[in-house]
């Protein structure tokens, strides 16, 4: 229930390193396939996405999780029954993870409410349990029938009152919204009403959304009767309104609970709006507020916000220092502590955790990505702690990530929390180690495996689409015999082929002896040695026992026998192969410098992922239907190695004879490659 954030497509994604590949790690509830997998186990794990491209951010609604890759492709898993998750299945869970057809511009930021979607593709989408596009319940007599008037006195709802008295729960089920003014939308449609510029943030809560524009005003649609529009009465809109905030505010960040939406201004003040009864809204013992209303005890405090998340019925602060406070519902100690017996507070709390990079709020329980690791605590009866099977966490305590390297090694670059279970995006630090982990050698590559495909492989119970140059220059069994992969399942050869675009170690340790065997029907020999020499991993946490793949399900063993290493892993020759495979490009670069002229080999479809060749080769210039294309530039060597780059992703510099890391910044400001402008920052923090 909490936004979840990036920049633009590919070059310019909020991502620490573009060129080290992540993993997305989940865990907690399953009950409906949320955890990307029908039989995957409560305890964290990494999730098998359908694609080579890495995920960058992950956003957790009710019982659905979305994936933006890095690609800009949006990948949906998890409940279905009301359209949240984008496709046209009825009343059935997306048990394995799904693309979405494209949009017409790259995703570049998502949000998960508890039944819908929002997502930013040029404009915004949403899709799921959503109110017709219109204004509705404009009807007083609506109104008054639930003892209330439109612009009515502050919430004076007895029945309600007495319910969170009474029982959380029984107050949580008494919903007084009518579900029959919702509407199933189960493919994304635009989002109407919102003004036309650039989108910084998404949120989405129960019924409702949030869009922050970049303008730091906030517009909002959905459910109105609690006042989470922030427009100042009790109207429902199904199309987006603007938020009645101070004219002097511009916010940075927005978050929506189950009925509040709060947001942090460029000024580190913060505002809520929204249902406040158990504290959510940190305006002391006020149960409502119906436009946005500053958190004045923060700066009383002194605290001084940059990011703001919330929960279902708490909300959670970040200063720049890293310290954490945050107010609402505790009954379950989801601010690390307890206030009453049922109710919660509407005054900041410290939380006992320094050096905070990001947080996350769920529906009782929060969490909180630190340098060496994530921490939890909250309501844990479907362990979405990740800490092992106990009712409750207390305090802060580290995720347990058992099947990941050593979590110092680690950046959580996004971190995200459901109703019930949490996702996070988890990549290693540097890239030195990266291939000893997981991931593509090459990125570009790798999210180009989709792309314009021109071959079919033929399998036993479907087909498998990539390149025939890619084929020829990894597999030439594959390519001179297409028939070998007919009598393999299409899971297997889509692993083949993964591995032959991205050089990917599996990143399920256990020996997998169907691949094997058709890794010796390839003569993929380092790809046999690979599968043979991983070592079985833990599969659960504490309190789970020691688990492993039988079959494609997990069994409990007490005593696991190793696999036999058959006497290591060959080299890769991943590096050379790509080389090859530029030679044999269909294309010849002129490159003509002050001093120089060189002419490389290029392979046309992948040197169009970039801009500056898409224009140029691909949008009807004269030098589209050219075998032979004269490109002016600064460096001959320089542009020559960018080129280079481009179709092996060799990150060595050694690789490059005596290229200069200024000469490679001016080539990759000239074809808008921000990866070859990282990689000449590398060369020369090197040096």
């Amino acid at each position: 229930l909490k936004c979840v954030f990036s920049r633009r497509f590919l070059h310019t994604l909020a991502f620490p390193n573009m060129n080290v590949p992540s993993v997305l790690v989940a865990w907690g509830s399953n009950s409906s396939a949320q955890l990307g997998a029908p039989d995957a186990k409560r305890s964290p794990n990494i999730v098998q996405l359908p694609f080579s491209s890495p995920p960058a951010s992950a956003a957790c609604g009710a019982e659905h999780c979305a994936v933006l890759l890095r690609s800009g492709r949006l990948v949906m898993f998890g409940r279905n029954k009301e359209g949240q998750c984008g496709t046209i299945e009825e009343n059935s869970d997306i048990v394995s993870p799904i693309c979405l057809p494209p949009f017409s511009r790259p995703v570049t930021l998502v949000a998960c409410g508890s039944s819908h979607t929002i997502a930013l593709a040029g404009q915004v989408y949403e899709w799921g349990l959503l109110l017709a596009q219109g204004r509705t319940d404009e009807n007083r007599e609506g109104y008054q029938r639930y003892g209330r008037s439109m612009m009515g006195a502050e919430d004076s709802n007895e029945f309600r009152e007495r319910l969170v008295r009474q029982s959380f729960q029984k107050y949580l089920l008494s919903s007084e919204c009518h579900e029959e003014d919702r509407q199933i939308v189960r493919t994304p449609r635009v989002a109407l009403g919102l003004p036309s510029q650039e989108v910084k943030g998404l949120a989405a809560g129960w019924a409702h959304a949030a869009v922050l524009m970049e303008d730091g005003r906030v517009w909002a649609a959905g459910y109105n009767e609690k006042g989470q529009l922030g427009i100042g009465t009790r109207v429902n809109n199904g199309c987006f309104v603007e938020c009645h905030s101070p004219q002097d505010v511009k916010f940075d960040k927005v978050a929506a609970g189950l009925n509040h939406v709060v947001a942090c201004a460029t000024d580190g003040t913060v505002y809520t709006w929204g249902l406040g009864s158990l504290g959510q809204l940190g305006l002391g013992k006020k149960k409502e507020a119906r436009v946005p209303t500053q958190v004045e005890s923060l700066v009383n405090m002194g605290f001084h916000v940059v990011d703001v998340v919330a929960g279902d019925n708490h909300t959670l602060a970040q200063n720049r220092d890293g310290e954490v406070v945050g107010w609402g519902h505790t009954e379950y100690f989801q601010l690390g502590t307890r206030v009453g017996e049922r109710q919660g507070t509407g005054d900041p709390i410290r939380i006992r955790v320094n050096d905070v990079r990001s947080i996350s709020a769920g529906g009782k329980f929060s969490l909180v990505a630190l340098d060496d690791g994530i921490h939890t605590w909250g309501w844990n009866s479907n362990r979405e702690l990740g800490q092992g099977a106990f009712q409750y966490g207390v305090h802060p305590m580290p995720v347990q990530l058992v099947t990941l390297p050593a979590q110092a090694h680690l950046d959580f670059v996004s971190i995200s929390c459901g109703a019930n279970f949490a996702a996070c995006v988890v990549q290693p630090k540097d890239a030195d180690a990266q291939h000893a982990a997981w991931g593509p050698r090459n990125p570009r590559l790798a999210a180009h495996q989709d792309m314009q495909p021109d071959l079919v492989l033929k399998t036993s119970d479907g087909i498998v689409r990539c390149h025939r140059r890619v084929l020829k220059a990894r597999c030439p069994k594959l390519v001179e015999d297409e028939s070998v992969t007919q009598s393999w399942p299409t899971s297997a050869v889509q692993k083949i082929v993964d591995y032959l675009y991205s050089d990917r170690e599996p990143l399920n340790k256990t020996v997998d002896q169907q691949l094997v065997q058709l890794a010796v029907a390839l003569e993929l020999g380092r790809f046999k040695a690979i599968l043979e020499d991983r070592s079985t991993a833990r599969a659960a946490a504490e309190g789970e026992g020691q688990y492993v793949r039988v079959n494609g399900k997990w069994v409990q063993q007490d005593s696991i026998e190793q696999p036999v290493n058959t006497g290591g892993i060959p080299e890769s020759t991943f590096y050379e192969d790509m080389a090859m495979l530029q030679q044999s490009g269909d294309v010849v670069l002129k490159l003509k410098g002050p001093d120089d002229v060189l002419s490389v080999s290029a392979w046309r479809s992948l040197l169009c992922d970039a801009h500056y060749f898409a224009a140029l080769l691909d949008r009807g210039f004269l030098e589209a239907n050219q075998s032979e294309v004269v490109l002016q530039v600064e460096d001959a060597a320089a542009a020559a190695a960018a080129i280079t780059f481009m179709h092996t992703g060799d990150r060595r510099q050694a690789a490059y004879g005596s290229v200069d890391h200024h000469a490679l910044w001016k080539v990759a400001d000239l074809f808008g490659m921000d990866d070859v402008a990282e990689l000449g920052e590398e060369w020369a923090a090197a040096m």
